[in-house]
């Protein structure tokens, strides 16, 4: 699934995903936190993001800055 937190600046999204990593990793699970400008080189070296391992998950902060750059289509 998907979530997408938004929020004002220093309104605690940061914190929030780093928390989220911190739960996902003491329930024995690993979390790829990520920043939204490093996202599509992360992809490219990684490959299918499709391919991740079971209870992985991907915690992208500022994916905004990731969003913006996509082109439609």
């Amino acid at each position: 699934g998907l979530c997408f937190v938004l929020g004002g600046g220093r309104s605690g999204k940061t914190h929030l995903s780093v928390m989220l990593a911190d739960t996902v990793a003491g329930a024995g699970s690993y979390a790829h936190l990520l920043e939204g400008d490093t996202l599509d080189e992360w992809l490219q070296e990684t490959g299918d993001a499709s391919e991740l391992g079971h209870g992985e998950v991907i915690i992208v902060d500022d994916a905004h800055l990731y969003l913006e750059r996509l082109v439609p289509g």
